[in-house]
C-alpha cells in the first residue's frame, strides 16, 4: 500500500534551509546562544546538510519566533490582570 499523502513539512510551505548565521540575524541571538539553546531543548533542531554543515527549516526557526510572540502576549496578559509569575 503506498501512502499517497504529502509529507506534513510539504503541505502549504516552500521549504527553505538557513543557515546558522542567517538563523542569528532572524532571531538576534548569538551562534553561541542559538547552539545553546538547542542543546537545553529550547530551540528547533538543526538539520545535518553535510559532514561539517547544518541547517534549520524555515518553517521551525518561524514557529519558534511564532512561539516567542504567543509567550510575549501571554505575558502582557497576565501583567494586566495582575497575577505575577
Amino acid at each position: 500500500l503506498i501512502n499517497k499523502e504529502p509529507h506534513p513539512l510539504q503541505r502549504g510551505s516552500k521549504m527553505l534551509v538557513f543557515r546558522k548565521s542567517k538563523v542569528s540575524n532572524m532571531v538576534g541571538l548569538s551562534k553561541v546562544h542559538i547552539m545553546r539553546l538547542v542543546k537545553q531543548g529550547d530551540f528547533p533542531t538543526p538539520i545535518r546538510l553535510g559532514a561539517n554543515s547544518i541547517g534549520w527549516l524555515s518553517t521551525d526557526v518561524d514557529a519558534w519566533i511564532e512561539s516567542k510572540v504567543v509567550e510575549r502576549d501571554t505575558d502582557a496578559i497576565d501583567t494586566q490582570s495582575g497575577d505575577v509569575k
